[in-house]
């Protein structure tokens, strides 16, 4: 199971996001609300989550500020930007920055779903590829030691030899 902040200053936004998604659905069972970045902050010091849904234009600290400090706290976070600007400017910093996907304001309930879910999507994929890379790190250690072993077996084989054929002569 996953873990999501949803985070924007207004409340009615906020309280709706998390109202409207089928989380458990979506294999998310702890979300958190902030309504500042700041208070964002705070909370994923405690706490480390796979997806943050972000506003951009919020008091005290702007969803780019936020996006960017959570980029370098925890890089494999998921992020998904809403705002009520329709600004290329702000769309391309976004893609500057890894922002997953950027989506307009009233945000179509449908349309966060589906995001989410290819953001699990991607989630799962990274846990099979580093499951597998773990698996194959083992076999290749495993490996290793069996090629020690045997040269190891070789060389106290090839010395017992030469003691033994020392003492016959």
């Amino acid at each position: 199971m996953y873990k999501a902040i949803v985070v924007d200053d207004e409340e009615m936004i906020r309280k709706g996001i998390c109202s409207v998604i089928p989380w458990e659905k979506l294999k998310i069972d702890t979300v958190k609300m902030a309504s500042s970045g700041i208070e964002a902050l705070k909370i994923m010091e405690e706490e480390v989550f796979d997806i943050m849904i972000t506003d951009i234009c919020m008091t005290e600290m702007n969803g780019l500020s936020l996006v960017e400090k959570m980029n370098y706290l925890n890089h494999r976070l998921k992020i998904i930007v809403l705002t009520g600007y329709d600004n290329f400017e702000y769309a391309q910093k976004c893609c500057k920055m890894q922002v997953e996907d950027y989506l307009l304001k009233p945000v179509d309930e449908i349309e966060l779903e589906n995001a989410i879910e290819r953001l699990i999507e991607d989630l799962e994929h990274e846990k099979t590829l580093s499951h597998e890379q773990k698996i194959n790190s083992r076999i290749q250690g495993v490996t290793e030691q069996l090629k020690l072993e045997q040269i190891m077996q070789n060389l106290l084989y090839e010395r017992v030899k030469t003691s033994e054929f020392k003492k016959v002569w």
